[in-house]
C-alpha cells in the first residue's frame, strides 16, 4: 500500500471509530442530506535519509461536515479534531504516523439554504 493513502485512511478510521461519526472517504458532501466527509488535500516532503529508502512527509487531511442542525455540523468537526489531537501511536504496514495534530479550529464554510457546513484540517506526520 502507499504510505500517505494507508496514513490517511488509518486516521480516518480512528476518528470514526472514537467519535461513532460516519466519515465517508469523499471529496464530494452528499447533495440532498447530512454527512461528513474526508479527503486527502495536499502534503509536503519533510526529508529523505542518505540512503533514499525512508522519508518523512506531512499531508493534509480537510474534514468536512454537512447537518440541518449548526450544532451537529460544528460537533462532528470538533469531536474528530479533538481524536485527531489526543491520538495514540499509529502505524501500519508501510507508514509510521509520527504525530497527528488539528491545523488550527473547525471553520464556518457556508450554509446552503437547509445545512450548515464546517470544515477542519488536520496534519498528519509520517515515516515511511
Amino acid at each position: 500500500m502507499i504510505p500517505q493513502v494507508e496514513a490517511f485512511e488509518a486516521v480516518v478510521a480512528l476518528a470514526k471509530g472514537e467519535t461513532g461519526v460516519d466519515i465517508k472517504l469523499s471529496a464530494q458532501l452528499p447533495a440532498n442530506s447530512s454527512g461528513t466527509t474526508a479527503e486527502l488535500t495536499g502534503g509536503m516532503p519533510k526529508g529523505r535519509y542518505l540512503n533514499k529508502q525512508h522519508g518523512k512527509e506531512t499531508i493534509t487531511v480537510l474534514f468536512l461536515s454537512k447537518d440541518e442542525s449548526q450544532k451537529a455540523a460544528l460537533e462532528n468537526v470538533c469531536a474528530i479534531g479533538n481524536c485527531i489531537d489526543t491520538a495514540p501511536n499509529i502505524s501500519g504496514q508501510t507508514v509510521n504516523v509520527l504525530s497527528a495534530q488539528k491545523s488550527g479550529g473547525p471553520s464556518y464554510v457556508g450554509y446552503d439554504g437547509k445545512y450548515y457546513i464546517y470544515s477542519l484540517l488536520a496534519e498528519i506526520f509520517i515515516s515511511f
